[in-house]
């Protein structure tokens, strides 16, 4: 091999293990034992957006899923999530669902 392609080579490999440190720490996992309840769910539509923390104590959630009103979204059934469907604005609650 060429002096210069094993220099480049040697640079490329340096940077890449120095960017993998500037990796940030994954978010907390959801507690799989919390669970959703749908009718505390339900008593968000229509109001006023809260924070992910007050969802989470008014739904008893571990995780929230936002999205406004036609985002697709996945069909799979998470029963410590909570999803969450805003207006554009993300301010008003169309409509909130467990799982």
């Amino acid at each position: 091999m060429k002096p210069d392609r094993l220099a480049a080579l040697a640079l490329a490999a340096a940077a890449t293990a120095a960017l993998a440190g500037c990796v940030e720490d994954s978010p907390a996992t959801p507690d799989p034992t919390a669970a959703c309840r749908p009718d505390d769910a339900a008593k968000l539509d229509g109001k006023a957006a809260p924070s992910d923390a007050k969802i989470m104590e008014l739904t008893g959630a571990s995780t929230v899923r936002r999205a406004t009103e036609g985002q697709a979204l996945t069909m799979d059934y998470l029963p410590f999530r909570v999803t969450v469907v805003t207006d554009d604005s993300g301010t008003r609650i169309i409509r909130a669902s467990c799982g």
